[in-house]
This record gives C-alpha cells, structure tokens and sequence, in this order.
C-alpha cells in the first residue's frame, strides 16, 4: 500500500473496485498483477472477514478456476488448505443407486477442490498486502458516485474522493453501486433457506461429495481438507428453518445424521450452524 494513501484527499487510478469479497479481491488482484493500478474499497475491514464464525461457508473451485487463481499467484497460498473433489455422487433421497462423476474418466485432475470462505479469504488477504499496484481502502463507506464519459468517481465519508477509468461494483447482490448506476436486476426467492454446518467424521470422505435430493431440497455432503471433515449445506423450507436452528446441539445433530446416513460413521458437529436465503438473481446488463 502506497505511504500517502491515507493522507492524499483526492485519489487518481485505472480501476476502482468496491466489494472486497472473494470476487472483488480476486479481481482486484488479478488487474493490479497485470500493471493495472486498482483501488479495492470495502465497508469492512479486511480482517474481520476471516473470522471463523464470519459465515461458515465453504466454496468448491472448478479445476479451470483453480488454473486461474494459480496465475495471480493466489493458489499457492491457499493448496494447503484444499481438498480435491475426486468423485461426485448425486442421488435421489436415500436411493442405493447415483449418478457417478469420477475424475478418472477424464484424467489426472480432480474435479475441483473444497475450501472454507474463511481460508480463501486468508490468502486473499495475504495476496492484496504483497501485490504492487493495489491499494485497500476498509473500512470506508461511500456517500457519493458520478460517472461520465472520462470515468466514474466516489467519495468516502471522511471526504476523500477516488476516481477512475473503470469502477467494477463487486458489492453483493444487494449492490448499492449497481443500483446507483441504474442496473436493474431480475430474480425472485424460493422460499427456501440453505443452514450451514460443518461436521467431524470417524470414516474418511474419500475426495467425494455427495449431492441428495430430499424433500425439502438438495442436501450436500462436501469434502473438506484432512479427509474427516465435511461441508453440509442441507437445503430446507423456510418456515421451518427457525425451529431447526432454535434446536440444541444433539437434536440438530441427530436430525443431521439422519439425512448423512452412517457411511461416515460417527459425526459431530464443528462450530456454529448458519442459515442463507436462496434465491436467483440476473443483472439486466453486465455494464452502464
């Protein structure tokens, strides 16, 4: 980060991006390795996301990101952390048979791999810190936007002002620089919510994740690094979703069990249980 960052009142760059989230530090990262002065703008400061009870989830990156993240020097700091998808195995409720996807069909490679938000959100944080060219202004909340034909310019609430060639609204899907910029979008929810945990197993995950469709939705069964540990992101209605989550630890590790079946052997449940709504959402236009 630039010495004269936090004193400049007026801040000139090729690329303003306002989300520091995965997507919007990845980005940030990947334009400034490639000689294109970037500043990332957060409301929240960067080490506050990595936090283990921040969110609970867990991201699974497609082989071909995997190859991309490795090109901006990302992937290095965060291999260790991964677990390979080996196999992928998707059943109707507790049918024996499945539809089986396994690496070896097509190569060496797996699939893709599993990994915690919070870790990926570790090596991004470490990447931004070391890639020349990019600077971090968190946390700071923007007041003002204008854009025009040479660019777009912010303001921040202590009065300073960024302006930019480009300005990438990377800020969620209730983007507030999107909606600023006249985009509309298009979606609705689906009255469900998906609850989070993550479990310990005594029986090895083998590298497979598994993909139930229940009742209520699907139930997934995600492999996360050391071979006992996995992702379950149990898709439910969302007027029952309040009494699952009001359940004590051994009543929602029972009701857990149930869904995973016993091919993992002995499960018990590692830190908090989250819940997101689902819902699907499409921009009108990918620019203004």
């Amino acid at each position: 980060m630039r010495e004269s960052l936090g004193m400049a009142k007026k801040l000139e760059t090729d690329v303003i991006v306002v989300g520091a989230g995965l997507t919007g530090a990845t980005l940030a990262c990947g334009l400034a390795a490639n000689g294109i002065q970037t500043v990332m703008v957060d409301r929240t400061a960067p080490e506050d996301s990595i936090s283990p009870s921040f969110d609970g989830r867990a991201s699974a990156i497609a082989y071909s990101s995997k190859v991309a993240l490795d090109g901006i020097g990302l992937w290095p700091l965060v291999a260790d952390k991964t677990e390979a998808i080996r196999e992928i195995r998707v059943s109707d409720g507790p049918s024996l048979l499945f539809l089986h996807y396994d690496h070896a069909d097509i190569g060496d490679d797996p699939l893709g791999y599993m990994i915690e938000n919070r870790d990926m959100r570790s090596g991004l944080l470490a990447l931004t810190k070391q890639t020349a060219g990019l600077d971090i202004i968190a946390p700071a909340d923007i007041t003002a936007m204008t854009r025009g034909n040479e660019g777009a310019e912010i303001t921040l609430s202590d009065g300073r002002t960024v302006t930019g060639k480009l300005l990438v609204a990377a800020d969620g899907r209730a983007s507030m620089t999107r909606q600023a910029a006249g985009i509309d979008v298009t979606g609705w929810t689906y009255n469900q919510h998906a609850i989070v945990a993550t479990i310990d197993h005594t029986v090895s995950h083998q590298g497979i994740a598994h993909e139930r469709f229940l009742p209520s939705g699907p139930f997934a069964i995600l492999p996360l690094k050391g071979g006992h540990r996995s992702s379950l992101v149990w898709t439910e209605r969302k007027s029952l979703v309040g009494s699952f989550m009001a359940l004590d630890d051994d009543a929602f590790l029972a009701e857990i069990s149930e869904r995973v079946g016993g091919f993992l052997g002995d499960v018990s449940l590692v830190g908090p249980r989250f819940q997101h709504p689902l819902g699907l959402q499409v921009a009108a236009t990918l620019h203004r």
